[in-house]
């Protein structure tokens, strides 16, 4: 798979278990992330699976497109992290995104 020449700005995130495979079934329609990325509405986030355990990055990922931001600090949410509401866009292997 190849990304469209746009100005969509991609984002490669680690994402743990249960986390990833919640993500992928669509059960999971949110990330809460630090806000270190200025993350935009509209960005993609490539969401590669993560196995702490063994600090390895597996060939699973999903591509997720931002579609709203709650900024912190609001609810609770502290003042330099974010919830980003996501719809996916596309399985794919890391590979086929050369990132």
């Amino acid at each position: 798979m190849k990304l469209p020449n746009t100005d969509i700005r991609v984002h490669r995130l680690k994402t743990i278990q249960p986390h990833f495979d919640q993500v992928c079934t669509g059960e999971k329609t949110f990330e809460l992330r630090k806000n270190d990325r200025r993350y935009c509405v509209g960005d993609w986030l490539l969401l590669v699976e993560y196995i702490p355990a063994k600090d390895e990055v597996t060939e699973r990922a999903v591509l997720v497109q931002v579609t709203h931001i709650l900024y912190g600090p609001v609810y609770g949410l502290a003042a330099d992290y974010v919830i980003l509401s996501i719809q996916p866009v596309t399985d794919c292997d890391k590979d086929d995104l050369h990132m």
